[in-house]
């Protein structure tokens, strides 16, 4: 009967068996649909699709994983960990459980459980440049100076033409007064990447703790290019203007910068910028 249907006239039985066993999987069809779905952001119907293909297929690590990292972008952090605890218990050579696990404990402030899964996951691929990273990230917030700056040269000696790694050692450097160190991480990041407004805006940062207002301004206005709406950005621009005696200007740029949104992580210093300059 196939042969009468036009799509099947030139498939063997082997390639039509295979065609037949993929439609009848569920499980990966509502896995596809969901994975569309976050794609477009509408995460109550991906997960609506994603359980129905946990309900297929519930030992699939793959499913398990999705579905743990959208419940975790939906605020649901506890049901996610124990997605990715049943999928480290599924597939316990995957790197990928636990670094996921690492992210969620990070996320609700568990540091030691976050260090420890990412240790996990390291161990299970050690060239994993995203893992070394974050475990870098997990080890500033232990203040591991050294442990962080030692697994980014790991990382960079795998992607040692990654920008954001050495932005992200730079920002180290700058933080532990290695300032020639720093500078030169800064240089190379900007060198490898010249549009990462990031490292532009570090190194505006260190300039003008040394202060060092010519340069500091140079880069900032070549990191409001590429990262307009970064909160590092309104802070330098604020003592810039504290500094040159124009605090007017640094008050309305903080203003507008507190009314965009735009402090993610910067917000107590913002408010006391403008506690500051905005008598």
């Amino acid at each position: 009967m196939a042969a009468n249907i036009p799509e099947f006239v030139n498939i063997t039985s082997g390639e039509l068996g295979a065609l037949v066993d993929e439609f009848s999987d569920e499980g990966n069809y509502h896995y596809r649909i969901a994975r569309n779905l976050v794609r477009y952001k509408d995460f109550n119907r991906a997960l609506r699709e994603i359980n129905r293909a946990v309900e297929k297929q519930p030992d699939n690590p793959d499913i398990l994983l999705e579905r743990g990292a959208l419940l975790y972008r939906m605020k649901k952090v506890d049901m996610a960990i124990r997605d990715f605890h049943k999928a480290i218990d599924i597939a316990p050579e995957d790197y990928r459980g636990p670094f996921n696990l690492a992210l969620a404990q990070e996320g609700i402030g568990n540091i030691d459980g976050a260090l420890r899964s990412m240790n996990s996951a390291v161990t299970l691929k050690p060239d994993s440049v995203e893992a070394l990273s974050k475990r870098a990230m997990i080890k500033m917030k232990q203040d591991d100076t050294a442990g962080a700056i030692a697994d980014l040269n790991a990382a960079i000696s795998l992607r040692p033409k990654m920008a954001s790694l050495y932005n992200f050692r730079g920002d180290i450097n700058s933080k532990e007064n290695s300032i020639e160190s720093a500078l030169a991480d800064f240089k190379t990041a900007i060198a490898l990447n010249p549009q990462l407004g990031a490292a532009y805006l570090n190194r505006s940062y260190l300039y003008l703790s040394q202060n060092d207002l010519i340069l500091a301004r140079r880069d900032l206005e070549s990191a409001k290019k590429y990262s307009p709406d970064a909160p590092l950005a309104a802070i330098i621009e604020a003592v810039l203007a504290l500094k040159t005696g124009t605090p007017q200007q640094g008050c309305k740029r903080l203003q507008t910068a507190q009314r965009g949104g735009h402090t993610q992580g910067y917000g107590r210093q913002i408010k006391q910028l403008i506690a500051k300059l905005c008598q």
